[in-house]
C-alpha cells in the first residue's frame, strides 16, 4: 500500500514533465490521461526480439499449461486456483511451470495424477512446454501492462485462454479465448480439449501480431511523435 501511494504520487508529479510518454496498453494510456490528466501519451506496442516469429502449429496438443515466474505472488494465487477450483473435477492433463514455486504448491501439483508441476525449466524447455500444450490458460489478477507470457504463448502455443484482466486493453482479445468464472474455464477447456488448432487459426494470429508488433513501424511512429519528422 505505501509502495504504491508513494509510486502514484511520483507519476503524478512527472506527468505534465516530458514530451511525451508511452503506455504499452490502451487501458494504461486511459489511466495516464484520466488519472493524471496527461496529455502527451499515446499508445505504442512494445517492442519485440527480431527473433520472434510465429511458430504456432496445427493440430492438437497433449496437455493444459499455466506458466509464470511461479515466486510472484499473483501467480501462484493464478496456478492454485486453476487447481483448485479447475481442475479438481476436469480430469486433462494439466502441467504447471515456471521459476521457484513453493512448498504448497508443489504439493498442490503433486496431489492428483493429472496434475504436475516443472519447477526453473529452462528457456529451451519452456518453449518446448508452450509449443506442445494443447490450451495455454493465463487467467490474471491484474490487468495493468502487457503479459509478455501471453505474447510467448500467442507466437508459440495453440489456444490461448484467459480472463478479462489478461487481454484488457491489449488488443489481443480476437486472439485469445475468455472465461470469466470457474465453471465458465471448465466448460471452454472441455469444449477446446476435442478441437484442433487450425491454418486458419494461424493466419489469424500472424495477420494480427505483425500489424501490432512491427517494429520498424512502431519506431517511425516514435519519431515522429519525439521529433515530429
Amino acid at each position: 500500500w505505501l509502495e504504491s501511494n508513494l509510486l502514484r504520487k511520483y507519476e503524478k508529479a512527472i506527468a505534465a514533465k516530458a514530451t511525451a510518454y508511452w503506455g504499452v496498453t490502451h487501458q494504461d494510456v486511459a489511466f495516464y490521461k484520466n488519472n493524471f490528466g496527461c496529455t502527451t501519451i499515446d499508445y505504442l506496442p512494445v517492442y519485440l526480439p527480431d527473433d520472434w516469429q510465429l511458430k504456432c502449429l496445427a493440430g492438437k496438443g497433449n496437455y493444459c499449461l499455466y506458466q509464470g515466474d511461479l515466486s510472484v505472488d499473483t501467480n501462484e494465487k493464478a496456478a492454485v486456483w486453476l487447481l483448485q477450483k479447475v481442475f479438481n473435477e476436469i480430469k486433462l492433463p494439466f502441467v504447471i511451470a515456471g521459476k521457484n514455486p513453493s512448498k504448497k504448491l508443489i504439493r498442490l501439483a503433486h496431489a492428483h495424477n493429472h496434475t504436475c508441476i516443472v519447477a526453473n525449466p529452462g528457456d529451451k524447455e519452456m518453449q518446448d512446454m508452450i509449443s506442445k500444450a494443447h490450451i495455454n490458460i493465463l487467467p490474471s489478477y491484474s490487468s495493468t501492462g502487457i503479459k509478455l507470457k501471453l505474447l510467448n504463448a500467442l507466437f508459440n502455443g495453440r489456444y490461448c485462454l484467459v480472463n478479462n484482466a489478461t487481454v484488457e486493453g491489449s488488443e489481443l482479445d480476437s486472439l485469445c479465448l475468455k472465461a470469466g468464472n470457474a465453471e465458465t474455464f471448465k466448460k471452454m477447456i472441455t469444449e477446446l480439449h476435442v478441437q484442433s488448432f487450425t491454418s486458419d487459426n494461424i493466419e489469424q494470429r500472424k495477420a494480427l501480431l505483425r500489424s501490432l508488433f512491427n517494429n520498424e513501424a512502431n519506431a517511425k511512429q516514435q519519431v515522429k511523435w519525439i521529433w515530429g519528422e
